[in-house]
């Protein structure tokens, strides 16, 4: 049982740095100018427009996204077997940071399309909110509901 939480803590090690990876690389491509930059800067309007609908999407994103990951792992990975749980576990880890990439990659396109710090500072609410879903062997072992001495009952 050990290993089979060591593996899944790996694996969602990697997916979290292919997340920050990704974003890195989005950033990357706009500084190196392989991607457009400010081609929305003299339009008022659609800056505007841009902003809002970063915002809005921030400011709804985060808060629901971690409250219902909290409640899916409160009430629903308790009564579940350990393998069928490392797999719903996996999966809501995956659907959460799929709802942060997506939101903070319409903030960086915000930022780097209007040069307005507003879209900079969403996706710093990202990033900390992503900061408090760090996928460590502790966590999982705490939110799967297991502790250390059925680890050490069923190994033997």
């Amino acid at each position: 049982m050990n290993e089979l939480i060591k593996r899944l803590a790996n694996r969602l090690k990697i997916q979290y740095a292919c997340f920050l990876a990704f974003s890195s690389l989005i950033c990357l491509s706009f500084e190196c100018g392989l991607l457009n930059r400010n081609f929305y800067l003299s339009d008022v309007r659609i800056t505007y427009i841009l902003e809002t609908v970063g915002i809005i999407c921030t400011l709804a994103v985060v808060p629901i996204t971690l409250k219902l990951y909290g409640r899916f792992v409160n009430n629903k990975l308790r009564n579940l077997s350990l393998v069928e749980g490392m797999n719903k576990y996996k999966k809501m880890y995956l659907s959460l940071l799929f709802m942060f990439e997506s939101v903070l990659l319409l903030d960086i396109y915000v930022y780097y399309a209007t040069s307005s710090n507003v879209g900079a500072f969403c996706a710093f609410i990202i990033l900390v909110a992503t900061l408090l879903c760090v996928p460590t062997k502790k966590r999982i072992v705490k939110e799967l509901d297991l502790d250390e001495d059925n680890e050490k009952s069923e190994e033997e």
